[in-house]
């Protein structure tokens, strides 16, 4: 029941989504735009992806190492299959896909390795903060992309602090989330403290200094590759945009994404897309146009490559998606 309301959830800001994107665009403006563009960068918008998923892959294994030694091959084919799956699947849930996966492949707790993506997830959040400050300071944006950005940044001081307070006062949680599941069978309450201990142990990564700044460094280089992924876009649509813009694109997208909505972001990234092009003169219909045929190119392989690699490994996608009470032993 709670799947099937998140279902339905995520489709209906999707629909929202779209109509908000594509009011007052018609559709021959959109296929007369992209029958002008230039073919030839296409490749490399999907290159440039390509390159961060497998930069990602690495911070992943320099982010398992205080738990576990898991090779860049098992991160970068777990990381894979959770993009497909978000691809298909609403919510983001392609990120539990992701830790199953690499639990699976790997041997690794799945709790830790979920916990891994959520300290991910605020790395990548300090790392766009980074380059919206300086780009802010370099521009002058809208009030409401400003706005976006300090929502961010708080949002993510918050992540940080009680992740950072998780791992300090570790047996100060575990007492607590006892003291609240007393209520519960004594077998069921001994599983949700191995699980909330296997948790955790994902944030170790916060604990030595070297760690957090190599994620840091592969934080800002993931984005740099996406952001090199818009700029060949720009090629594409013979944009004369600098690549300040596509740093701006890539982190209004980023943000704009991490809003939960249906399979593969389809509306919220339109509506991110389209704003941030707006926000340097590029006209509503390319700016629709650019956001549609970027979506696809990063759709289409990224779910091809997954599905892939999820036949290589013998994967069940429905058994991930329904392994919450599981759990991989590292």
């Amino acid at each position: 029941m709670k799947r099937r309301l998140m279902t339905v959830l995520g489709l209906a800001i999707t629909v929202v989504s779209l109509v908000w994107a594509l009011r007052g665009i018609h559709y021959h403006e959109i296929l007369e735009t992209v029958s002008g563009i230039d073919y030839g960068w296409t490749p490399l918008i999907f290159g440039g992806t390509l390159l961060s998923i497998w930069l990602r892959a690495v911070r992943w294994k320099v982010m398992f190492k205080p738990i576990k030694e898991v090779t860049v091959t098992e991160a970068y084919t777990a990381t894979m299959i959770g993009f497909m799956a978000n691809n298909v699947l609403p919510m983001r849930l392609g990120e539990v896909v992701r830790a199953y996966s690499l639990g699976r492949s790997a041997a690794v707790s799945k709790s830790a390795a979920f916990a891994t993506i959520v300290v991910e997830r605020a790395f990548d959040l300090m790392a766009l903060l980074l380059i919206l400050g300086v780009l802010m300071i370099r521009f002058e944006f809208d009030p409401w992309f400003r706005s976006l950005g300090y929502i961010a940044l708080v949002a993510c001081l918050a992540l940080f602090a009680v992740m950072t307070l998780a791992r300090l006062k570790r047996e100060l949680v575990v007492r607590l989330v006892n003291a609240s599941t007393s209520i519960l069978p004594g077998g069921l309450q001994a599983k949700i403290e191995e699980l909330l201990h296997r948790f955790l142990d994902g944030f170790e990564v916060l604990a030595r200094g070297h760690h957090i700044l190599i994620v840091a460094l592969l934080s800002l280089t993931v984005w740099a590759a996406m952001a090199s992924s818009f700029f060949f876009g720009f090629m594409t649509f013979k944009l004369a945009l600098p690549i300040s813009a596509s740093l701006v694109l890539t982190v209004v997208c980023a943000l704009g994404v991490m809003i939960p909505s249906g399979p593969g972001f389809v509306g919220t990234f339109e509506v991110a897309a389209k704003y941030g092009l707006l926000l340097f003169g590029v006209g509503e219909g390319v700016a629709v146009s650019f956001a549609l045929y970027y979506h696809a190119v990063q759709f289409v392989p990224i779910t091809l490559l997954g599905f892939y690699h999820l036949w290589r490994e013998n994967f069940s996608l429905s058994r991930a998606v329904e392994s919450e009470g599981d759990d991989a032993d590292s």
